[in-house]
């Protein structure tokens, strides 16, 4: 159907926008999903792949069994490791005078920083925030596999998304920095195709 090219070719363009610009790509582990869920591993690249941040977090609560069955992370590996509070300055660091934060599946990551932020209203003061872009949302409308039921093209697992385009991680998946990495090749990937799709 022409509006699934023309979505494909307005993901091109805003995949080679972003590729453009100064932006750092970043991902992180947690305890969960939930409003109470806490980081357990965060990275962050730059547009070169350079690491910024890359750490182990002490959440300060149990991982939970489930947590950990999915990206092995464990409380003995985080035990001594920063809390994101202290890690925060690095990460305010990397992140700030950026013109785009780049998160694949930015709406979870994204709550979760909030999340923190929320809990230390006080502690951090903070400028103007960066703007945040969604490579999993643009990945989806590259992909164009549509749901009628949904009305909105569907949200692809980011090891599924690499595959599809002949990638492979660089490292384990569900690991803060090879999804980043991950990341970073899939929004490349897009960026090299041709506008037409």
């Amino acid at each position: 159907m022409e509006f699934l090219q023309r979505s494909r070719s307005a993901a091109i363009g805003t995949a080679k926008r972003w590729a453009s610009m100064n932006c750092v790509i970043l991902d992180t582990e947690t305890t969960g999903l939930g409003s109470q869920a806490r980081i357990v591993e965060f990275s962050c690249i730059d547009r070169e792949g350079n690491v910024l941040v890359d750490s182990l977090v002490n959440p300060g609560v149990p991982i939970p069994a489930d947590a950990s069955a999915i990206h092995g992370i464990t409380d003995a590996d985080v035990a001594g490791k920063p809390g994101f509070a202290d890690l925060w300055p690095q990460v305010w660091s990397a992140i700030r005078g950026v013109e785009c934060v780049l998160v694949y599946n930015a709406a979870c990551d994204c709550r979760l920083i909030r999340q923190f932020l929320e809990g230390h209203r006080g502690a951090l003061v903070q400028a103007a925030q960066p703007a945040y872009g969604c490579i999993m949302e643009l990945y989806a409308r590259f992909h164009r596999q549509y749901s009628p039921y949904h009305g909105s093209y569907t949200w692809q697992k980011l090891v599924n998304a690499v595959s599809q385009c002949g990638l492979e991680m660089e490292g384990a998946a569900h690991r803060a920095r090879a999804d980043a990495r991950a990341s970073l090749a899939l929004l490349k990937h897009m960026a090299t195709m041709p506008d037409g799709g």
